[in-house]
């Protein structure tokens, strides 16, 4: 089933079951964030490394501080490497690799100050179903005729299943706004000393329903 589909479905799921149990949700809150990193490496600088993340949260709370949480994450990732000429006369000048990742999470959000307060942190954990799409291309230079050849392996997708944890701060503007700052890890179930391997950063804005 399709990445998209499952989000879809649970999304209906989640909003049945708490329409036809409206004690549950006298609070709701959706959130949407984005992500940018940026990294220039190498000897002479000649690589970079480039990061972007879009999540959205979806959170209905069963209690004052307490909520349950479905989010969905999308993170696209593109490696560039350069290559100088080595002397031979076949040679790879250039390697470019993409990374999109797909992630959906269900868990437990708990804010660790009333939701009236001026700065609210709040922390999230949960299971996240985390696919991912490898894709590979390579600029190959052939100096015997002076050719350029473009090589791309072909794509290769990965699912694991995976735990999410996220650490949040909202500086609460009106009763229904917040600006939101994150760091969330997304990682492989109960493999904990993994988490900072993957760490996103993440500022947007939340919307509270009353």
């Amino acid at each position: 089933m399709a990445m998209k589909t499952k989000v879809l479905y649970s999304v209906i799921y989640l909003f049945t079951f708490f329409i036809i149990t409206p004690n549950l949700y006298a609070l709701v809150d959706l959130s949407a964030e984005y992500g940018l990193s940026k990294s220039i490496y190498g000897e002479d600088e000649q690589n970079n490394l480039e990061n972007k993340t879009y999540t959205g949260t979806l959170a209905w709370y069963v209690f004052s501080t307490t909520a349950l949480e479905i989010n969905y994450s999308r993170s696209d990732s593109q490696s560039t490497q350069n290559f100088t000429d080595p002397g031979t006369s076949l040679w790879v000048s250039k390697i470019d690799s993409y990374i999109t990742t797909h992630s959906m999470g269900v868990g437990i959000r708990q804010l660790l100050a009333p939701v009236k307060s001026s700065i609210r942190p709040l922390i999230s954990l949960g299971y996240a179903k985390e696919i991912k799409s490898y894709e590979t291309e390579y600029i190959v230079i052939d100096d015997t005729n002076n050719s350029t050849i473009t090589v791309t392996e072909d794509p290769a997708d990965e699912e694991t299943d995976s735990a999410f944890a996220t650490f949040a701060l909202e500086i609460r503007l009106s009763d229904h706004l917040s600006l939101k700052g994150s760091m969330m890890s997304v990682f492989p179930a109960f493999e904990f000393d993994k988490m900072e391997n993957n760490l996103r950063y993440l500022a947007g804005i939340s919307i509270y329903f009353y």
